[in-house]
């Protein structure tokens, strides 16, 4: 390998030293920091009450007697596509219109439609610890360590009835491109009872500006 001759080794020395020594660029203002990510997190203060009048920790029983004019018909059985055993029922109205259809799979999880209701049981234990609800107000509830309660519920923009200011998430915060708030989630994590962690979701992404420190005069 050769080496640089000497005396231009010395010449970029000194043009460094002599970059770094300009006044103009130690004094221009320092640029604000921008960070774009897919949603935002703020901790609840003070929580909220979850809702206790949820399907959450029915038994799918019940929840059949509680429509009188839910009426069985014969059970279907058929294969899935992994080859378990399920057994379908249906339940129609007293004018033969189907109202809602419960599906018992072998060693596999339960779901009971009732419209566009999707009730599931995940741990073979027949109670409800899944509930989606696809008309145009949607929403999930989910009971995440089966303990029979609501730990989080998500809910579509079309629901949410109180508009939500992204200042509560702290800091410049806006939204890219014309979007707007997709979906709300709140989080039981501590399974206290409340909920203490809500985060959102846009439909493109979101933009947190913090304005650079102005420095200290010398």
């Amino acid at each position: 390998m050769k080496l640089a001759p000497l005396g231009l080794v010395v010449a970029m020395g000194l043009f460094g030293i002599g970059c770094g020594a300009d006044p103009e660029a130690d004094s221009a203002p320092a640029e604000p920091a921008v960070t774009r990510v897919a949603s935002l997190e703020r901790k609840l203060t003070p929580a909220i009450a979850i809702p206790t009048d949820t399907a959450i920790g029915k038994f799918f029983d019940a929840l059949i007697e509680a429509n009188p004019k839910a009426i069985a018909r014969v059970p279907v059985v058929n294969l899935d596509a992994n080859g378990k055993r399920c057994t379908i029922v249906r339940f129609d109205d007293d004018k033969g219109v189907e109202v809602m259809r419960r599906e018992q799979c072998d060693r596999g999880n339960e779901t009971l439609r009732a419209g566009k209701i999707v009730y599931t049981d995940t741990n073979s234990d027949s109670k409800i610890d899944e509930v989606s609800d696809t008309t145009t107000g949607s929403y999930e509830l989910h009971d995440d360590d089966h303990d029979g309660k609501l730990d989080r519920m998500v809910e579509s923009s079309d629901r949410i009835a109180t508009p939500i200011s992204l200042a509560d998430f702290g800091g410049d915060v806006t939204i890219l491109a014309g979007g707007k708030i997709a979906s709300r989630v709140r989080e039981d994590k501590d399974h206290d009872g409340k909920f203490d962690v809500e985060s959102v979701t846009a439909t493109t992404s979101f933009q947190i500006t913090v304005p650079a420190e102005t420095p200290a005069a010398p």
